[in-house]
């Protein structure tokens, strides 16, 4: 397993989709503890424009990273592919994660800052 911890002020046990929709309509902030990797992305325009327009809400209620919200979206697409794969591939997938994992924890984590 993956280490990392979410601590989520205002609601308990919520889902990740159910703590990014409560962050993005401001009745609920989460903080991420963990590493970074930072790499070149780039991201077709009308998926772009749609993200800038919900991270402009996001911050009308709290202060957020736009790599905040691209962190919190993957991760929950991810979970949602994961839950479809069959047994096999979910752990051929789980053993290639920890090795990335362990690879790239080796070095410097970056930050989630837009600057």
């Amino acid at each position: 397993m993956i280490p990392f911890i979410y601590k989520v002020r205002f609601m308990s046990n919520p889902s990740k989709l159910d703590t990014l929709v409560a962050e993005i309509s401001g009745t609920a902030e989460s903080e991420y503890i963990g590493l970074y990797k930072q790499i070149p992305f780039r991201v077709r325009l009308p998926l772009f424009a749609r993200l800038s327009a919900l991270h402009t809400i996001q911050n009308s209620h709290n202060k957020t990273p736009r790599n905040a919200l691209l962190n919190d979206l993957l991760e929950i697409a991810m979970d949602q592919v994961m839950f479809k794969l069959d047994e096999e591939t979910l752990e051929a997938l789980g053993h290639l994660e920890a090795q990335y994992y362990e690879e790239l924890s080796q070095y410097d984590s970056g930050e989630l800052s837009d600057d």
